[in-house]
């Protein structure tokens, strides 16, 4: 039995990373589909294998593993600091966070920054707190948003820097200003979309484990 229960844990883990990276995927071709409808997507330097090095080709990978990442890193946090999985809430209310995160992204998009515009960079990290405040509340998955917005800013801003990819209308050291915030954004939507699988996946197991008590 517990063979497979570690089996059957596997094949749990299996499908989250699955869950997480598919819908990681799918969320960034929708906002680098908003975005290159409005002429800001982010272009590669045209000395290129443009094969390669066109943001469709690896950026949905790219944002399919960081989704994995944040989902397993929020749980794993979680348990270092408080011995246990905060609660993500229930699967209505983390779509929901997952529809705001789409919704800054949309905003992102047709919001007027060209230029520096601080009043229109505040107003969106303004929604980006809010969705945590809706979504999260805790002071680690606010942290570790904040930790991914800056890593992911510092990641893009040496692609820049580096000449292997840039932005239409850079008003903010040569990227957009609200990159940051939907970095945040996406942190809290994918970190308890990971709290909730966690929870799931212990869920199971109890069940699993209970089944089989019940048998002997």
């Amino acid at each position: 039995f517990f063979l497979l229960l570690c089996v059957c844990a596997e094949m749990i883990l299996l499908g989250q990373f699955a869950l997480l990276f598919g819908l990681g995927v799918v969320v960034s071709v929708v906002i680098h589909g908003l975005h290159l409808e409005h002429n800001i997507s982010g272009s590669v330097d045209s000395g290129l294998d443009s094969s390669l090095s066109s943001p469709i080709s690896w950026v949905p990978i790219t944002c399919g593993c960081g989704a994995v990442v944040t989902g397993y890193l929020y749980p794993v946090v979680d348990k270092l600091v408080s011995s246990r999985v905060s609660s993500p809430g229930d699967w209505p209310q983390v779509l929901r966070v997952l529809i705001g995160f789409i919704g800054i992204a949309y905003a992102s998009a047709k919001l007027p920054f060209d230029g520096i515009n601080v009043e229109m960079s505040c107003s969106l990290a303004a929604m980006a707190v809010g969705l945590w405040v809706i979504g999260d509340r805790s002071l680690v998955g606010f942290l570790v948003s904040l930790s991914i917005a800056m890593v992911g800013t510092a990641i893009t801003q040496y692609l820049v820097y580096s000449g292997v990819y840039r932005q239409t209308n850079p008003d903010f050291f040569l990227i957009r200003s609200w990159i940051p915030s939907l970095l945040f954004s996406g942190g809290v939507a994918f970190g308890n979309l990971g709290r909730l699988l966690a929870v799931v996946r212990l869920e199971l197991l109890l069940w699993l484990w209970a089944r089989e008590r019940e048998r002997e």
